[in-house]
């Protein structure tokens, strides 16, 4: 593409190169063992999966009880510049979630909530112009490949994205009132997995 003669020669772009080290690190860990996929998407109604980021303070990830919460690093924080912006954020916790309960998934069709429609789009189409936010979908490929799942998201209005928003804004009353049943304690995120 792009070329009028089969001999011309073509520079490949920085995500280009990205993508191939992408599949070069997932075929030197790969064991080789494929797994069939379940015949049916794990709706959110099934198991609950929720996750959500609020620009200035933080992200959080829920799932049928388990939760985590963190706030916002320095280096995560919106920054034009450095290519941090409300998609990148947003996707942030899908990663987390992708990085704590993806060895759980395994052979499953994963859709989660998101309250956001940009990153809808960008989870479902495994694509953006952004250079940095591609950088996460490419994270978040890696971990679907390794772990033998699949993930997608549908769009759920803020409104009734209640648990996460409540957990995004550090309002634990509200949501212990919401989520009655879920774990007393946070789960741990790896420190390795906040490096990217």
């Amino acid at each position: 593409m792009g070329t009028q003669l089969p001999h011309w020669h073509i520079k490949l772009s920085a995500s280009f190169r990205k993508d191939i080290k992408m599949w070069v690190d997932f075929l030197e860990h790969w064991n080789g063992v494929s797994i069939f996929l379940d015949s049916h998407i794990s709706q959110p109604r099934d198991l609950q999966r929720f996750t959500d980021a609020s620009g200035s303070l933080g992200y959080v990830g829920f799932l049928d009880g388990l939760w985590f919460q963190g706030h916002w690093l320095p280096e995560h924080t919106l920054n034009k510049k450095r290519g941090i912006s409300i998609e990148w954020q947003e996707l942030f916790p899908i990663y987390l979630a992708c990085v704590l309960w993806g060895p759980t998934w395994s052979g499953k069709r994963i859709l989660i909530w998101c309250d956001n429609q940009s990153v809808v789009a960008i989870i479902n189409s495994k694509h953006t112009k952004s250079p940095q936010t591609m950088d996460l979908v490419c994270s978040i490929t890696l971990l679907t490949l390794t772990n033998s799942f699949t993930i997608s998201t549908t769009y759920i209005p803020g409104l009734d994205n209640a648990i996460a928003d409540s957990l995004s804004h550090f309002q634990m009353d509200r949501f212990w009132a919401l989520a009655p049943t879920a774990s007393l304690t946070p789960c741990v995120i790896p420190s390795s997995a906040m490096l990217i």
